[in-house]
């Protein structure tokens, strides 16, 4: 009898957690971007020449007013530009050397949003193809 006592407390207990989730925090949503601040970007990408500075665009919103907090980074990580701050909800980010052994290989910025009370998403530009200078 214990046995069947305990699996139906586990499933009342896994029950009232997933109400209470649904409720309280909404996600944040991304309205524009990320994206570089340029002209001739699309979805297939777009090329820029190396040590450009550009900026990154983002908006964001939290229907719950949540703060939030960003973390930008580059993909691959080698040869690695340069963010004005990675924290910073559009910085800037300085074009890296073009990738002399695969130099058609696209780069990709990402952007992490968190809320600070667990909902989060994550952003990504089109392909960067880097030029040489």
């Amino acid at each position: 009898m214990s046995r069947v006592r305990t699996s139906m407390f586990v499933v009342l207990a896994v029950g009232a957690v997933g109400i209470g989730c649904g409720d309280g925090n909404h996600l944040p949503r991304i309205t524009v971007g990320p994206r570089l601040s340029l002209a001739g970007v699309s979805e297939g990408g777009v090329r820029v020449t190396e040590g450009t500075t550009v900026q990154l665009q983002l908006e964001v919103n939290d229907e719950d007013g949540d703060t939030l907090e960003f973390n930008w980074r580059q993909e691959p990580e080698t040869p690695a530009g340069q963010f004005s701050d990675p924290h910073a909800r559009a910085p800037t980010w300085v074009v890296p050397p073009q990738n002399a052994d695969h130099p058609e290989t696209p780069l990709f910025i990402y952007v992490n949003v968190q809320d600070g009370n667990g909902g989060g998403l994550l952003g990504r530009t089109a392909p960067i193809y880097v030029s040489k200078g």
